[in-house]
């Protein structure tokens, strides 16, 4: 809760100063959701002591609602940026799907306004002469069965022909609307082939606002002192994929011991049962019989 209230509270300058609409409500939602996670605390806190699945309940839906309430923060500032920041925060996010086996948009990433309307405006039939020309050299093979070109773009080895063009064409329809800022109408054709989209979409932001100064003047100096980095890890959290190693139960797996006295209840059983078997029992005449 605590690490939520600062982070919408380190972002609510930015968004304000942002002007956007959508992302003042998001900021707004994150704090609603802080608020129902405050009272979901305060109620295990006053609940009978005893009632211990009840208290894990409330505390359990506490945790979901601070999660909740970063996610909102996170998505309010990647709403809040500028058209050319959004602009550049797909560049990263295709940067990295590209690094990792999944072409789509690679052949917009990187490039100057000048090139990206020459590759927009190119044709099918142009793109194979370049593609033509241009194999052999400049590929080499790639351990996870994929081709890799210049650079860290990795091609598939294996694509048909029909695919590749409709990957062609639809790439030329994200690129118009990246150009013109209609990042809704793009987001609907990018989530067909970029899998756990929202996730990937919020790392690619957070990455490039880390890794590049894109204010200028006080607003740059108050950017500054924002910790990305730090919040990357908690969005890893929120999708429950933060753990990257061992944790600590699993690293003392083997070295804890449970002392208990079970085994010593079980011995004081077992010999108690092997008396009462050498006694006789109750109904039975222990005296000889007399002949």
């Amino acid at each position: 809760m605590e690490d939520s209230k600062n982070m919408l509270d380190g972002l609510a300058p930015v968004i304000i100063r942002s002007k956007n609409n959508l992302a003042r409500q998001y900021l707004t939602l994150g704090y609603r959701d802080r608020a129902v996670a405050r009272t979901f605390y305060v109620s295990g806190e006053a609940s009978y002591p005893r009632l211990y699945s009840y208290k894990i309940f409330k505390y359990r839906e506490g945790v979901t609602y601070t999660r909740r309430a970063k996610r909102y923060a996170l998505l309010s500032l990647y709403t809040g940026q500028t058209l050319e920041v959004k602009r550049k925060i797909y560049n990263q996010l295709f940067k990295t799907e590209n690094s990792e086996g999944r072409p789509f948009f690679s052949r917009f990433v990187d490039k100057n306004d000048e090139d990206y309307i020459k590759e927009m405006n190119r044709t099918w039939e142009e793109y194979l002469k370049d593609g033509a020309g241009a194999s052999g050299d400049n590929k080499t093979a790639d351990s996870s069965g994929g081709v890799k070109k210049e650079g860290s773009v990795i091609e598939p080895a294996f694509e048909g022909r029909v695919e590749k063009q409709v990957r062609f064409r639809k790439e030329q329809v994200v690129a118009r609307y990246l150009i013109n800022g209609e990042f809704d109408k793009a987001e609907l054709i990018i989530r067909t082939y970029v899998e756990d989209y929202n996730y990937k979409l919020i790392m690619a932001t957070l990455v490039y606002l880390e890794s590049s100064d894109t204010h200028s003047g006080e607003q740059a100096a108050s950017d500054k002192k924002k910790d990305y980095a730090g919040m990357i890890i908690h969005h890893k959290d929120n999708y429950h994929i933060l753990r990257q190693e061992k944790s600590i139960l699993e690293e003392l797996v083997g070295q804890v011991r449970v002392a208990d006295d079970v085994k010593k209840d079980n011995e004081v059983i077992e010999t108690r049962d092997e008396k009462i078997k050498e006694e006789p029992a109750s109904g039975t005449d222990t005296k000889p019989v007399e002949q």
